[in-house]
């Protein structure tokens, strides 16, 4: 499988009710496992840090995330 151009700081936003902003922490790259992403959601910087992980493919389907800093 061809590796995205997917870089630490990249932002995306969680389609959803509200829509979510999420920023690319890192890649995690494990031998027989698919690629995913570590995601951080600041809501301010003194409090409510939010983090998950999810696909590489879920991060890419317009469906669930949509990138804000991509042309």
């Amino acid at each position: 499988m061809a590796k995205v151009a997917v870089q630490p700081g990249d932002q995306y936003v969680k389609e959803g009710t509200p829509p979510t902003q999420w920023t690319v922490e890192r890649i995690l790259d494990f031998p027989n496992t698919p690629q995913h992403v570590r995601l951080v959601r600041k809501r301010n910087e003194a409090t409510n840090t939010r983090t998950i992980t999810v696909a590489m493919s879920a991060l890419l389907d317009k469906k669930f995330f949509r990138a804000m800093n991509k042309a």
